[in-house]
């Protein structure tokens, strides 16, 4: 993964008309100024069935969880399909990975958060690029 693709995602919902759009663009700017907030992410991990390594919080910061539980909820009540699983928060690091070994030991770092995104992914052969089409910053602390 590129460093400019590392993000965590709130709610994954797929391809959607661009008609829809609005309707998400509206749920975002309805969700009011949530504040901002720093995680820390602890752990480093590689889920075998999807072959994919990852790093995320142990502890999941009560602000992400309510954000990404509000997110969810809202974006259900207007017709948007959401997966069916609960909540992680995880940044993927490598797809195609050999998870047959443990992950190493990892250093905890501070992800700082100042802003939810709605993204669109644009799929090709090569990669996958993402274009920001939505921006809500998060307030910060006073």
């Amino acid at each position: 993964m590129r460093t400019d693709t590392l993000h965590i995602t709130l709610a994954f919902i797929g391809d959607i008309d661009a008609a829809r759009v609005d309707s998400a663009l509206a749920i975002g700017d309805g969700l009011g100024v949530q504040p901002a907030f720093s995680m820390t992410i602890d752990q480093l991990r590689c889920w075998r069935h999807n072959r994919i390594v990852w790093c995320g919080p142990k502890v999941v910061p009560a602000t992400l969880a309510e954000t990404a539980s509000l997110l969810g909820e809202r974006l259900s009540a207007a017709g948007f399909r959401l997966e069916a699983r609960p909540f992680a928060a995880h940044a993927t690091l490598l797809r195609k990975a050999d998870c047959s070994r443990s992950a190493p030991d990892s250093v905890p770092f501070d992800w700082p958060v100042r802003q939810v995104v709605l993204v669109e992914a644009i799929l090709s052969s090569a990669a996958a690029r993402y274009e920001i089409i939505g921006r809500w910053p998060l307030a910060e602390p006073s």
